[in-house]
């Protein structure tokens, strides 16, 4: 039987079970074909996976969704019940001013959790007016605690206030987006006190204002509303070991 050679094809025979070599060349080319396809596709998943990592920074965003709770654990009050357990009155009451700050970053880490925010704040203890419990800095992403406070007052007091100033720290979020919007959209009604809370924000009444004009605000309200609400749960379910 005659092999006809044409540059680098060739011609094999109808049957070539009775040629070895004929039956090796052939399994060698399938390995090497298989070869080829597997480092083709090994090269595809790697370009995504660069893709991945490389675009989002190319575009001026961060890998990961606002709150992170997609590649980070989702705090909430149940998977913190061991730093939690320390808002015991009488256990608050023997905890320094460190200990206790950080059992405040926790409480501020679930509510940001809770309000699909990302947790980049920190919390400082300081000399504050009498009175004022703690405030929002937003341009410094800090809440400042009144040292005072945080010596004497009780863990719940000091719940309700660090839930009040991180909802405070979500109404600034919310204004950003509300500011990416056209003037079409910015004039549904959904968004009325989202308008109203940004002019409150940029002519703030605080705590040297009158009471009643501070206590009015929209701002303040909701900040309220949210903090009381929250603040019950720490001290509801957890109540086995608080």
């Amino acid at each position: 039987m005659e092999f006809i050679f044409e540059e680098e094809t060739w011609q094999e025979p109808e049957d070539i079970s009775v040629y070895p070599d004929i039956q090796a060349r052939r399994v060698k080319r399938h390995r090497a074909k298989t070869r080829r396809m597997i480092i083709l596709v090994l090269a595809v998943v790697l370009l995504v996976t660069a893709a991945a990592a490389v675009l989002p920074s190319m575009l001026g965003k961060s890998g990961t969704d606002v709150y992170d709770s997609r590649i980070h654990i989702e705090w909430t009050i149940e998977n913190r019940a061991d730093i939690l357990a320390k808002l015991n009155e009488e256990i608050w009451k023997t905890l320094p001013r460190e200990e206790k700050l950080e059992v405040l970053n926790a409480v501020g880490e679930i509510e940001a959790c809770h309000l699909r925010m990302e947790w980049d704040l920190t919390i400082e203890a300081i000399e504050m007016p009498e009175g004022v419990y703690a405030s929002y800095y937003d341009k410094e992403r800090k809440i400042r605690f009144s040292e005072k406070v945080l010596d004497e007052a009780s863990p719940y007091d000091c719940v309700l206030s660090i839930a009040h100033e991180v909802y405070h720290a979500y109404t600034y979020r919310v204004i950003d987006a509300y500011d990416q919007l056209d003037e079409d959209s910015k004039r549904l009604l959904f968004f009325t006190d989202v308008e109203r809370m940004k002019s409150e924000f940029e002519h703030y009444a605080g705590s040297y204002s009158k009471y009643q004009d501070y206590y009015n605000q929209v701002c303040e309200q909701q900040a309220r509303e949210y903090s009381e609400e929250r603040a019950k749960l720490y001290f509801v379910q957890n109540d086995s070991t608080l």
